[in-house]
């Protein structure tokens, strides 16, 4: 027994042993190899793959590493016998926008308990070069002359490259190229010129040669430079302040300088750009020798009814070169006495046999209190109210109203109303202003055009009931309207209307409820209600007549289909405790007039529950049937009968 413990032992410990030599049976053997590549160009590495373990395996290989992105794998998956071989490609073509640089590859084939891996190194050479060599980075030239620069490229790279040239900065408007696109083969060199005009300002400028590849891989920038010598070069300024701020009717001198800096004779033409009371005393040219100068006046006159901000130019251009000085004198004209006027509105409407009120502002836009009087052309029935003169301070502005009130005699066409303002003294010819609106006169029905609406114009109603009548209240008129309405005839002893007072605007509509609930002894048989529908404070505008039966008999009854939720909108909503005490007891109406509808819609139910059963009865009772029916077949009925009566 110990014998075969021990035989079993030593058995198992011979396959562990086994598994074990195994473990990394697969071999992986190099056989080509890339060692360095440009962008875009294609490596190969290729391995022999062998299975050097007893059994068949299936192997699976994968990349891993930095140059992975770049690389595919063929195959990726085999079977082997033992002691077979097998050769896998891997292929790497780095992108053309990777740098250059050192990449790592890992090879790994692994299997069931079976894993081995390789190592190689990529090296991405920098195969793409182009060099700038400038003959002058920096020229010299007078205003407005021309030059040129020369500079040489050389592709320095391993491809053939298309090259695009362009320029950047402040001259490129005075720049142009030779040649804006270049073919450069493997270590070829050209030639290429700028051109140059130089501005008429004497400086230090500079500007970008830029050169990019269409491959993307060479982008190449030269600075170059360009000095512009004063050759022609002259003093012209303001001398003294260069902002005036003056009232109206006033007379102001400003002194010019200009000098000749340059080294020859030249002449100099003086320009104005501004209002026409900004012009020079004397004359508007002048030659000077080098390094002479010369003072001259510019006269400022604005006149009366003249205010703002203005902008002055004065400027001198040389006979010879190319600039052009200017200054700039700012100058702000106070109204001292002025006056505006506007209406509020253009054009209005107004409405025959009411008072219409409109408005103007009266603004004292001057620097002095000043009384103004008004002046009103109109129409008859076109007033001012209150006082025709005001006394404004400076900056004041205050509303004042005038009252239109046509009577029902005018026409209905337009009217204009002018008003006209000024103030009471002498400075009335520059403080004064009118303005003009337009009046469309148009009759009451036109101004207040209304309608009431309702789908229930008759009406039947249970006694011992009560129903909500919805009647829509339309504003088609072109004003906001406030309505006031009033129910009237035999059925509002036991009717009621809320709410009675709205205010809709125009092309709106709002609803109102008649609330019927005939009262204990109100006689059965038909009534009349009319709802009246009056501008509050003003004419009837429009009626609506409902006919109302009073029956005993409950389906009778009219249906009215407005919901819960149309029946509360009527109701307000209020935020402050005194608007809910001052329509409390509407508020408390309208609630009733819920609680009253819900207990009618439940009433409603029951009601219907019986007399399905009352009709089940009578049906069982009265239906025909070819069989004779049984004295007990009635009796059951009868008695089926009597218990609906007595619930």
């Amino acid at each position: 027994m110990n014998r075969m413990k021990k035989i079993l032992s030593y058995f198992v410990f011979f396959l562990l042993l086994l598994n074990t030599f195994n473990v990394f049976a697969v071999q992986i053997t190099p056989q080509t190899l890339s060692q360095s590549l440009c962008p875009r160009e294609t490596g190969v590495f290729s391995h022999l793959i062998k299975n050097d373990q007893t059994t068949i395996k299936e192997y699976t290989l994968n990349l891993k590493g930095s140059a992975a992105l770049w690389a595919t794998l063929i195959p990726k998956g085999f079977i082997l016998a033992p002691g077979e071989e097998k050769s896998v490609f891997t292929y790497v073509t780095p992108y053309q926008s990777s740098d250059a640089g050192t990449y790592d590859l890992e090879l790994t084939v692994s299997s069931p308990g079976d894993s081995s891996s390789i190592k190689h190194t990529v090296l991405l050479k920098d195969c793409y070069g182009l060099s700038l060599v400038p003959e002058n980075v920096t020229i010299n030239t007078c205003p407005a002359g021309n030059g040129r620069y020369l500079i040489s490229l050389r592709n320095t790279g391993e491809y053939t490259e298309t090259l695009h040239l362009s320029l950047k900065g402040d001259l490129v408007s005075k720049l142009s190229l030779s040649d804006s696109v270049l073919t450069l083969n493997k270590k070829e060199l050209k030639n290429i010129y700028v051109f140059v005009t130089s501005p008429k300002d004497a400086g230090q400028y500079s500007f970008t040669l830029n050169v990019d590849s269409e491959s993307g891989r060479i982008k190449k920038s030269l600075p170059l430079f360009l000095n512009v010598n004063p050759c022609y070069d002259f003093t012209f300024k303001v001398n003294a302040n260069s902002s005036y701020n003056v009232c109206e009717r006033s007379l102001i001198k400003v002194p010019l300088y200009l000098r000749n800096d340059g080294t020859i004779i030249n002449t100099f033409k003086i320009g104005v750009t501004g209002p026409v009371w900004a012009k020079l005393e004397e004359r508007d040219e002048y030659t000077l020798k080098d390094r002479e100068s010369k003072v001259f006046d510019l006269l400022l006159a604005p006149n009366y009814g003249t205010s703002g901000d203005y902008a002055i130019r004065v400027s001198a251009t040389p006979e010879r070169g190319d600039l052009k000085a200017v200054s700039d004198i700012g100058i702000t004209v106070r109204k001292c006495y002025s006056v505006k006027v506007k209406f509020l509105t253009e054009k209005a409407d107004a409405c025959k046999s009411t008072n219409n009120n409109y408005e103007f502002l009266v603004t004292n836009d001057g620097e002095v209190k000043k009384i103004f009087r008004f002046e009103l052309d109109s129409a008859p029935w076109v007033t001012l109210l209150g006082d025709t003169s005001l006394l404004l301070e400076p900056g004041q502005q205050k509303k004042v109203f005038i009252k239109a009130a046509p009577t029902s005699e005018v026409k209905n066409i337009d009217y204009t109303v002018r008003v006209g303002v000024a103030s009471i003294d002498e400075t009335a010819v520059v403080a004064k202003d009118q303005d003009a609106m337009t009046l469309s006169v148009k009759d009451s029905e036109t101004c207040y055009k209304s309608t009431i609406k309702t789908d229930y114009e008759t009406l039947i109603v249970y006694q011992d009931s009560s129903i909500i009548v919805p009647l829509e209240v339309r504003n088609d008129g072109l004003r906001k309207a406030e309505f006031s309405l009033l129910l009237t005839g035999n059925a509002a002893t036991f009717s009621t209307l809320n709410p009675s007072v709205l205010t809709i605007e125009p092309g709106k509509s709002d609803t109102v409820y008649v609330y019927v609930a005939p009262k204990p002894g109100v006689k059965l048989g038909k009534y009349d209600a009319k709802v009246n529908l009056n501008l509050k404070e003003g004419p009837l505008l429009a009626s609506k007549d409902l006919s109302i039966e009073i029956t005993d008999v409950p389906a009778r009854a009219t249906v009215i289909n407005a919901t819960i939720k149309e029946i509360v909108s009527v109701v307000p909503s209020f935020s402050l405790r005194a608007s809910l005490k001052k329509y409390k007891y509407s508020i408390l109406g309208s609630l009733l007039v819920i609680l009253l509808i819900l207990f009618l819609f439940q009433f409603k139910k029951i009601r219907s529950f019986f007399t399905s059963h009352k009709r089940e009865a009578k049906d069982f009772i009265i239906s025909p049937s070819k069989k004779k029916r049984s004295k007990k077949a009635l009796d059951e009925a009868e008695n089926i009968r009597d218990k609906i009566d007595e619930e």
